[in-house]
């Protein structure tokens, strides 16, 4: 098998996010490279950290050149490549430092986030040699190179469907009562049609009973505390359910343009899709067989789109989307 990075070595520097950092790091080591990792998210490499982060934010920057600093140290001089993804704990200074440790190196950078909300990477981006972004509107307005996210191949063992459709998400104080009322309407249409759905909504305890008891919202009133759940969902979990899946249903924040990682996840685990992202019918892989795109205030699903079978795409972009492809991307597309 030939291996695109063999012999290299890559420095990886990226936020531990529910294990898609070892993803990535299993990607470029099965292409033939060795990957140094250092932790983009320093609020959660201790509570030391949180505590600067949080009441003395005016030392935060002095801590990350320190901690950078500590890092290099048993990071060797002769790295090939610089993987930076987001990036939201570095600056120029540290960017710098980093560059001058390893003189010889290629610093590619990944945004899997929206300009508008890590806006301190423009501060370094002049040191960056590649630079590429999920955001098709930020690619657009920088001259970024545009690269949606990944799935990860080795987790697609498809088996026999369980769920006609998945709902796993995360709620946050914004977009709160959207994604419930999503959660209402598809349980409802499936329970009509007699079809069975995986439900798992992650909600902070402190935000479930301030909207709930304090608040007394009526949405969360309806609610039992078995509809929620107060632990994240594993990604090992998550995949499992995404393979006894046949379709998956994604809701995207009204402003991101860029595809969710979930969006990406049901090309590899070859799961319909249900999202409110319009941008999606401009993509490669759009097929409206696959993909039913949703208004948030008239939803509604045809009983075609959950009675019909998945149609397989390309191979050529299934592996464009695979975790390998999207490394490739990263490092050599111009």
């Amino acid at each position: 098998m030939y291996q695109f990075l063999k012999g290299k070595k890559v420095l990886l520097i990226v936020p531990f996010y529910y294990g898609y950092e070892k993803i990535i790091q299993r990607a470029i080591e099965k292409q033939g490279a060795y990957v140094y990792l250092i932790n983009d998210g320093l609020d959660i490499v201790s509570y030391f950290y949180r505590f600067i982060y949080v009441y003395f934010p005016r030392y935060k920057y002095y801590l990350l050149y320190q901690y950078y600093k500590k890092k290099l140290e048993y990071c060797p001089i002769d790295i090939n490549y610089i993987l930076i993804i987001r990036g939201d704990s570095v600056d120029s200074n540290i960017v710098k430092g980093i560059k001058e440790h390893c003189p010889n190196s290629i610093i590619c950078m990944y945004q899997w986030d929206s300009i508008k909300h890590n806006q301190r990477i423009l501060d370094y981006v002049k040191f960056c040699d590649k630079i590429s972004t999920f955001d098709m509107q930020d690619a657009k307005n920088y001259n970024w190179n545009y690269r949606p996210l990944f799935f990860d191949m080795s987790a697609v063992e498809k088996g026999a469907i369980k769920y006609n459709i998945s709902y796993i998400c995360s709620l946050r104080e914004k977009g709160l009562y959207k994604r419930i009322n999503i959660y209402k309407k598809v349980r409802d249409i499936l329970q009509k049609n007699h079809l069975c759905g995986f439900y798992y909504m992650f909600i902070k305890r402190a935000i479930y009973f301030k909207h709930k008891y304090i608040n007394r919202d009526s949405l969360l009133k309806e609610l039992s505390s078995s509809d929620v759940q107060f632990k994240e969902l594993s990604l090992s979990k998550t995949f499992d359910i995404y393979n006894k899946s046949a379709i998956i249903l994604d809701f995207t924040k009204e402003q991101q343009k860029g595809f969710t990682m979930r969006t990406i996840e049901s090309i590899g685990f070859k799961c319909k899709l249900i999202t409110n992202n319009e941008n999606i019918k401009k993509a490669d892989f759009y097929n409206p067989n696959n993909i039913l795109v949703y208004n948030n205030e008239n939803f509604s699903i045809p009983i075609e789109f959950l009675t019909t079978s998945y149609e397989d795409i390309d191979d050529e972009l299934y592996y464009y989307y695979s975790v390998d492809g999207w490394l490739k991307s990263i490092i050599f597309e111009k």
